[in-house]
Order: C-alpha cells, then structure tokens, then sequence
C-alpha cells in the first residue's frame, strides 16, 4: 500500500477513534471495538456511499478490477500487478486484463518501427 493510502487510513481510524489495529488482525472495516466488520455490512456501506455520492453503481468487488485496469494502463508490470492481486501466476492476470494492452501493443510495434526507421540512417 502507498504511504498516501496509508496515511489516510490512519486518519479515519484515529478520527472515529477506533481501538488500534493489532499488527496480527489489520483489518481495515472494524467497529468501534475493533473487531472486523462483515462483508454484507461493508458491502451495504458502500452501497449507501456510493449512491450518497451520487456516482454510477459498481459492486464493490469491481473496485479491485479498477484499480488492476488502471495499474495495467499506467504501465505497472504485469507480473507486479498479478502479484499484488494475489493471482497464483501472471497468466491468471493477462486472461483477465489483455483487453487492456491494446493501446500497448500498437505503442510497441510504433517504437520498433522507429528502431528499424532510425537504424537503416
């Protein structure tokens, strides 16, 4: 996670005033106990958030589809981003996400174009 992600965890846990993490159990959805909050509860949060904001619907679950998508097409690798989904192999993550090397693949074959052009000089 990015220190500026982190940063901004910490402050929603300190501002609702949330027991701290135990470094075994870091859950990020917990209830003023601490303890975990459930999946239909967070899902029926985001919900409400979502529809609060006035934005599109997205099952919460397409959040991390987002965030792979936008990894892919900010250039990340793909064996670092596989690895961050948590996938067994980069495969797994190039059958889910190639669509998204379109753009990619026509860059390639323009910079290698512009080898051979450069190169015959």
């Amino acid at each position: 996670m990015d220190p500026g992600t982190e940063d901004v965890l910490r402050e929603l846990r300190d501002g609702r005033k949330v027991v701290p993490l135990d470094i075994r159990r870091s859950y990020v959805f917990v209830d003023e106990g601490g303890e975990p909050l459930g999946p239909n509860t967070v899902t029926h949060r985001f919900r409400c958030a979502v529809a609060a904001a006035g934005l599109r619907h997205i099952p919460l679950h397409g959040l991390r589809h987002t965030r792979a998508s936008l990894a892919v097409d900010a250039g990340v690798p793909i064996p670092v981003v596989s690895k961050r989904l948590g996938h067994a192999n980069a495969t797994i993550t190039m059958n889910v996400y190639a669509h998204q090397l379109r753009g990619t693949q026509s860059e390639a074959a323009c910079a290698v174009a512009g080898l051979r052009r450069t190169g015959s000089k």
